[in-house]
């Protein structure tokens, strides 16, 4: 496991990484990626932006922890915080996003029940994401279904689906 420390020294300029999100909402928000790792950074001492429910990253790898058996989302590799930053490391999840795919109707039904079972399986875990978009939802050739961006994610006091 690589930590976000060991990425510092190997690129001490994290511009240099590939910016692959910039949040609109709230600008210290910046996701990168790294050969098959993906950092999740944001700014501390920027303002929070009110649209978001998530105030930081170290909810969002406690929330991945606890799903961590789960495949078909990514794996929380590392949390770090100092002064100035937080980042989270994750694993990359392959895919392309529901919203740029042209499925026949049985391959959407298909998508559709695996998506199910995958919120199914998070719901178990007491895990709402609050975020089923399809931009979120990243599905492979071979039709594996994969979910993404838990930021917004919280935990239930119940295993039931809250979607909203």
């Amino acid at each position: 496991m690589i930590s976000f420390e060991e990425i510092c020294t190997r690129f001490p300029n994290i511009d240099g990484i590939l910016l692959i999100h910039e949040s609109k909402f709230d600008p210290s928000r910046k996701t990168y990626l790294l050969d098959d790792i993906v950092i999740k950074s944001r700014k501390i001492d920027e303002d929070q932006s009110e649209h978001l429910r998530a105030n930081d990253l170290e909810k969002e790898y406690n929330i991945l922890i606890k799903c961590s058996v789960i495949n078909e989302i990514p794996q929380a590799l590392y949390y770090s915080r100092n002064n100035n930053y937080e980042n989270l490391l994750l694993t990359f999840v392959p895919g392309v996003q529901l919203e740029y795919l042209k499925l026949k109707l049985f391959q959407f039904i298909s998508v559709l029940w695996k998506l199910f079972k995958l919120l199914f399986k998070l719901s178990v875990r007491r895990v709402s994401h609050n975020d089923v978009v399809p931009l979120n939802i990243l599905v492979t050739e071979d039709l594996k279904v994969s979910l993404v961006d838990f930021d917004q994610a919280i935990v239930t006091s119940a295993g039931v689906f809250l979607w909203f």
